[in-house]
């Protein structure tokens, strides 16, 4: 894991490097970075005031203040990518502290991020390479304008792929690090001690590990080659799978944390039921094929065009072959364009608006759905046994604890007995472990 950590940040670095580039001479060559905000203004790209309270709308203030906190937090809360690195850091102390410098480091990429984005959109703003068959997807974009801002500078180009694969691998190996370990504790643990009637040695549990993460690497790369078949970017496929399956785990742990009635029925429940809305609702999407509404682009401003003719591609009307110059210094050249995007049905029935949900809000919902399935469950199954009991308060949220009595519970001073559990020590002497005896819990009480 160490090795994972030091990867990432060399990979970080590399990264940084290259989206410094592409926004310092992107500006540079439109005449500064007042410039390319007033481009990118006057085409309506900069929005602080979007209010519309529309679960539609991919961004929106309120999506991104509201929808997107949850969003976040069960990436940095119940996510197995963030919380095995938390462990490797072996206090609370520290875990809590790289959490706030996160919040300081992950503003300043954002921001470095959208910044490329701005100045590739001023850069072409007039002369759109995807409508002239340039470029054939969004996201080859980038590399497009590598090369026309650094390709007579050598080795500029080779330094954006290796930002580009950097950004790819910091994701990938830890991604898979982390569900080698998954795998190795939750699966490879348990059934070779059902079989063997004994713990799984260190030497075994290493080797197994290094096959877990080279099946995943190996399925990783097949997952590329069917994500070339999609219409949709690889960041927006990332934000939804994101969601889809986040969501109702942190909706899980959130119920968990908050409701001291919550059982394995209600949690079980809810987590189906959350994980299915989530589901059906992308299977619609897919079913329908229902696409994101993009702003308009043009391609006015290309100079230098000759030969131009226009045949059907996909996803646009038009591309173009021939010579022509991308660059927007050059004559003004009124051209006509019409995308398939560009046509909308009016006679859409009303279900096709959870289709349109936006990601930001996707973990809300299973967080929604959790408690309208989960509480309900739990609450009849704690009735048809007669109560229920806390194992260790602990595990609830600050305010809980305070509740001495809830409906359908047993008394407190039952559930208070765990906390006084004394355990022989080896030399005779007795210690009281204060409910620290739960093996499941000790890992993460580390922190």
């Amino acid at each position: 894991m160490k090795a994972v950590l030091w990867a990432d940040s060399l990979q970080l670095c590399l990264i940084l490097c290259g989206s410094l580039a592409l926004v310092i001479q992107g500006s540079i060559n439109l005449g500064g970075i007042d410039k390319v905000f007033n481009i990118a203004t006057d085409h309506g790209r900069i929005e602080f005031d979007e209010l519309d309270p529309n679960p539609t709308t991919r961004h929106s203030v309120w999506g991104l203040t509201i929808g997107m906190v949850f969003f976040l937090a069960a990436s940095f809360s119940t996510n197995q990518h963030s919380v095995q690195r938390y462990l490797t850091l072996g206090t609370k102390i520290r875990g809590q502290g790289v959490l706030y410098l996160n919040i300081i480091l992950s503003a300043i990429f954002g921001s470095i991020n959208i910044m490329v984005g701005i100045v590739m959109f001023a850069t072409y703003a007039s002369c759109d390479p995807i409508k002239l068959g340039k470029v054939e997807k969004v996201d080859q974009m980038p590399a497009y304008l590598v090369v026309d801002l650094f390709g007579h500078l050598r080795g500029m180009s080779g330094l954006f792929i290796v930002t580009v694969i950097a950004a790819a691998m910091s994701t990938m190996s830890s991604g898979q690090n982390a569900l080698a370990a998954v795998f190795l504790e939750d699966v490879t643990k348990p059934i070779y001690k059902a079989i063997h009637k004994k713990p799984i040695s260190e030497r075994f549990a290493t080797n197994i590990t290094k096959c877990f993460g080279i099946f995943f690497g190996l399925a990783t790369i097949a997952v590329t080659f069917l994500l070339t078949e999609t219409q949709e970017t690889v960041l927006n496929i990332a934000w939804k799978l994101l969601g889809i399956l986040g969501g109702p785990i942190f909706a899980m742990f959130t119920f968990g944390i908050l409701f001291p009635c919550a059982n394995s029925w209600g949690v079980a429940t809810g987590l189906i039921a959350s994980l299915g809305v989530l589901i059906w609702i992308n299977a619609g999407v897919l079913m329908f094929k229902i696409r994101l509404e993009n702003l308009p682009t043009d391609i006015s401003g290309c100079g230098n065009i000759s030969n131009f003719t226009t045949t059907s591609v996909d996803p646009f009307n038009t591309t173009s072959t021939g010579s022509f110059n991308t660059s927007p210094l050059g004559p003004v050249i009124t051209t006509s364009y019409s995308s398939v995007g560009d046509t909308k049905q009016d006679d859409e029935p009303d279900i096709f608006n959870w289709y349109k949900v936006s990601y930001v809000w996707y973990t809300l919902i299973a967080l929604i759905v959790m408690l309208i399935v989960g509480l309900p469950v739990s609450l009849i199954a704690n009735c048809a046994k007669g109560g229920y009991e806390v194992k260790d308060e602990r595990l609830l949220w600050t305010g809980c604890r305070s509740w001495k009595k809830m409906s359908f519970s047993k008394p407190m001073n039952e559930v208070s007995s765990l906390k006084n559990d004394i355990i022989r020590s080896r030399d005779g002497q007795a210690s009281h472990t204060h409910g620290m005896n739960n093996a499941g819990f000790n890992d993460s009480t580390r922190l």
